[in-house]
């Protein structure tokens, strides 16, 4: 049965930023970001366990097309995904998010 996701405000925030990046670029490129971020977080909510732990206890997912990885954790019935990151981000801006 998959897990309900759940996108913390910091991580809602990314996304919306994000989207709006890419729609200022091109129309219809920002909501073809958000069709490959909810792919992403579908596939995670069907299969949580298949995405590698990268620190502690999250967990990270690729979006396709788009250089981004969502960072969530398993908890109970749900993901929470904490962060959306460009993947040439510095790693250490991600782990300081995710402390």
């Amino acid at each position: 049965m998959p897990k309900a996701a759940i996108f913390l405000p910091a991580a809602q925030r990314d996304v919306a930023e994000i989207h709006d990046y890419y729609e200022s670029h091109g129309e219809g490129l920002g909501g073809d970001f958000l069709l490959r971020v909810e792919a992403a977080v579908a596939h995670a909510a069907e299969w949580p366990e298949s995405c590698p732990i990268v620190m502690d206890v999250f967990r990270r997912i690729l979006t396709r097309r788009f250089p981004y990885a969502l960072f969530y954790e398993i908890a109970g019935a749900s993901i929470w995904v904490h962060a959306v990151f460009h993947c040439a981000r510095n790693p250490r801006t991600v782990r300081e998010r995710l402390q």
